[in-house]
């Protein structure tokens, strides 16, 4: 009956969505090339123009386009004197707010570097085609993958125009696909997925969306899943689902019991009464979010980290650290027992908690990083109310 409940929630809402409830004015994908009627080029230095690629021609940095199979790209590949300047022009668009409620931009982008350079994206805009462009965001640092943007557009106009303005600094190029000028509110993606172990099989998955969403349908599965098809999968694969749930969109997290030990995958997407996002796997590069159930470990619990050689971490402990390095680590790749010896009072492989890769003096811990290491969720099988506070901790 709650499943049936679920579905029924859900189509309700999918079927009252309204083609009033935003105004859509650019959706690009380029995907019939670069439109005359959506954009025009203005080339600030030089002659470089903004052109697609894709269809079945292989491409790099990045190796895929993001939405269906062409991308928009300014590179230099005509020998163009170095520090070219080319701006994709939008169209003239009326945004005032009886026209627009509260226009945004979002899109793809990524500007890989070579060797040290990278070329420089901004975006900008202009309220008429009288006034001097101002810029509205600029992504000089490099991507090497596709990253997403969204940006809130000011002093709206009746005659509103955005650009984007490549510049070339000897880097890989810069590509755009899937830009998207809509009215707000947007019902966001779930991002950031994550996921906090509470022990017994429990854990804790949260998200980051906003907060017009009324629910978040979440879906954890035992396997790969079309998330768009979960009534069929589960009338057909029940096994495959370990949950499927509505949680309140205050909340952007639920509690869900699973198997110890299990790998998941997870799909969450927003639901906004008039609007439904799309599913968080379909506009991750990397799918669905896949997680590991930490197992519960018995009380007392003996670890002295002599993996095998090479071995340097267990995953059913948590190892984090905000330095950007894989820290801490088990030196299990330290053969020489006297060189083991300045870090282990026997000798044998001990946990190392550097800043970075190594224990030479460069890579100390900065005093504004932190690097930990985290037990697997503890309990005690002789004792009905097992707590932390009754165990001590002994320790080299």
């Amino acid at each position: 009956m709650k499943k049936h409940l679920l579905m029924f929630l859900v189509a309700v809402m999918a079927a009252t969505m309204s083609l009033n409830a935003r105004t859509v004015l650019i959706d690009e994908g380029f995907e019939n090339g670069i439109q005359e009627s959506v954009w025009t080029q203005e080339f600030v230095s030089g002659q470089m123009p903004w052109a697609v690629e894709g269809g079945d021609a292989d491409l790099a940095y990045p190796s895929t386009a993001l939405q269906g199979s062409y991308r928009a790209y300014l590179r230099n590949t005509k020998g163009e004197t170095i520090g070219y300047r080319t701006r994709l022009v939008s169209k003239v668009m009326d945004l005032r707010p009886t026209k627009v409620y509260m226009p945004e931009l979002t899109f793809w982008y990524a500007n890989p570097k070579w060797g040290g350079d990278r070329d420089t994206l901004r975006v900008l805009y202009r309220t008429s085609a009288r006034d001097a462009w101002k810029v509205l965001g600029e992504y000089g640092s490099a991507s090497s993958d596709w990253k997403r943007v969204r940006l809130e557009l000011p002093n709206v106009s009746q005659n509103y125009q955005i650009a984007f303005e490549g510049s070339d600094n000897l880097g890989r190029g810069i590509v755009l696909d899937s830009i998207q000028l809509r009215s707000a509110p947007e019902c966001t993606v779930p991002d950031y997925l994550f996921v906090m172990s509470k022990g017994a099989g429990k854990i804790n998955l949260s998200w980051v969306a906003s907060w017009d969403a009324e629910y978040f349908e979440v879906i954890v599965s035992r396997d790969t899943i079309d998330p768009n098809e979960i009534e069929a999968v589960e009338a057909a694969h029940p096994e495959k689902i370990a949950y499927h749930g509505l949680v309140d969109g205050l909340y952007q997290n639920c509690d869900i019991n699973l198997e110890a030990g299990e790998f998941y995958l997870a799909y969450v997407r927003s639901l906004c009464g008039e609007e439904i996002s799309a599913w968080s796997s379909e506009v991750s590069k990397d799918g669905p979010f896949g997680f590991l159930v930490r197992k519960t470990k018995q009380i007392p619990l003996e670890e002295h980290f002599n993996y095998a050689s090479g071995v340097t971490r267990d995953p059913d402990w948590t190892w984090n650290s905000n330095t950007g390095n894989t820290n801490p680590y088990v030196n299990s790749k330290t053969s020489n027992a006297d060189t083991r010896g300045n870090y282990s009072h026997d000798k044998t492989y001990a946990v190392i908690f550097s800043g970075g890769s190594n224990t030479s003096p460069s890579t100390f811990i900065p005093a504004d990083r932190f690097v930990y290491l985290a037990t697997p969720a503890l309990s005690d099988s002789t004792k009905d109310e097992f707590r932390l506070n009754q165990c001590q901790v002994r320790f080299w």
